[in-house]
């Protein structure tokens, strides 16, 4: 990569003795097929293969998700054995809205 006059006056009056390093777009594609990470973007379908071949990174897991109950909720269950349905709390429905049909 050749340097432009102005990059080489500002190189000279600064005393910059850092080595020249390649910023293009060809550099920056081969430092990514190189490299041991994983791809940024890709199609669904190129990211099933990808899984296939190297399994699916942490990072893009699905963290376990734990539903949490109130206290209330907890003590009905332990002392009784009661587990009431909770409706969704998004849902404008009750939970037992279709059992009369």
């Amino acid at each position: 990569m050749s340097e432009t006059r102005n990059q080489r006056r500002i190189r000279e009056i600064l005393g910059e003795a850092e080595p020249e390093q390649d910023h293009s777009l060809r550099a920056q594609a081969m430092d990514r097929a190189t490299s041991e990470r994983g791809p940024k973007t890709l199609t669904p379908w190129e990211w099933e293969h990808w899984y296939a071949e190297h399994g699916a990174p942490p990072a893009h897991r699905q963290p376990v998700q734990t539903q949490k109950s109130s206290l209330l909720q907890r003590l009905r269950q332990r002392l009784f054995g009661i587990e009431k349905k909770a409706t969704p709390s998004n849902c404008a429905r009750l939970p037992d809205e279709d059992a009369d049909f």
